[in-house]
């Protein structure tokens, strides 16, 4: 078993490490058996206390530790799910994948300038010109109002950068980080709460890979030599990224803090 050492706990840095062996802590059992008014005592630990509390109670019990109850819009309300799809050379938006609860993720390719070889096979896909149609797209394909997950800020910063005005003022007021609630209100005996951490952690599994770079070259092979396997690899990658997200909500539902 490995030891439960500093290094697990997410976003302390070697200085906070060394603050809290000058404190007397040594181990995830020590910081657990203290509280976090005790942390708080510790140089560079302040608002943070009661998450570094939490993440080590969580690994010394090997069970996800609530901090705060999530918002009742998320819990209590039907959501839907986005994640893009970015090429960072270029910055530009290459895809865009929606999903409503109940039904089947929906995705749009973009492809500027370039026409694919062969049209999509799967009536789920669309082809669009450009990032501000995929956009306008996305908004269209979700039901008004309902609050839109992602997973991180990057994908509503590249949404604000990317979209027209008038479906930026639609978009902006319901993109919601699944991310940062998590932050506030759970944490997991992990390292990251990065989507291919969490997810997997609560039994979630991505069918063909989990690297965005395989996804951008199969997109890329696919458009320019109408690779069919190419684009089944792309399209069950980017769906498995809503999906993720579904799994964690449907989990932090099913256990929802009473607090």
């Amino acid at each position: 078993m490995r030891p439960l050492t500093f290094d697990l706990l997410p976003g302390l840095s070697h200085k906070i490490h060394d603050s809290l062996r000058a404190n007397g802590f040594f181990s995830l059992h020590d910081i657990a058996a203290a509280t976090p008014d005790d942390l708080r005592c510790v140089k560079g630990i302040k608002t943070t206390a009661e998450s570094i509390h939490a993440h080590a109670c969580a690994y010394v019990t090997g069970e996800p530790v609530w901090l705060a109850p999530m918002p009742p819009q998320v819990i209590d309300a039907p959501c839907a799910y986005l994640d893009i799809e970015t090429n960072p050379m270029t910055g530009s938006v290459w895809s865009i994948t929606v999903r409503a609860e109940d039904t089947l993720p929906f995705s749009i390719l973009v492809c500027t300038d370039l026409n694919p070889l062969i049209a999509p096979d799967d009536e789920q896909v669309v082809v669009v010109d450009s990032q501000e149609e995929a956009w306008a797209l996305a908004h269209d394909s979700t039901t008004d109002g309902t609050p839109i997950l992602h997973w991180t800020g990057f994908d509503a910063g590249v949404m604000r950068q990317t979209a027209d005005q008038p479906t930026r003022e639609l978009l902006d007021p319901r993109m919601t980080d699944l991310h940062a609630l998590i932050k506030a209100s759970v944490a997991f005996p992990l390292h990251s709460r990065s989507l291919k951490v969490v997810a997997p952690y609560l039994g979630f599994g991505w069918k063909t890979y989990a690297d965005w770079a395989l996804a951008l070259m199969d997109f890329q092979r696919w458009v320019l030599t109408g690779d069919a396997r190419a684009f089944r690899q792309m399209l069950a990658y980017i769906r498995d990224d809503v999906d993720a997200m579904h799994v964690v909500l449907t989990w932090l539902r099913a256990n929802r803090t009473s607090g």
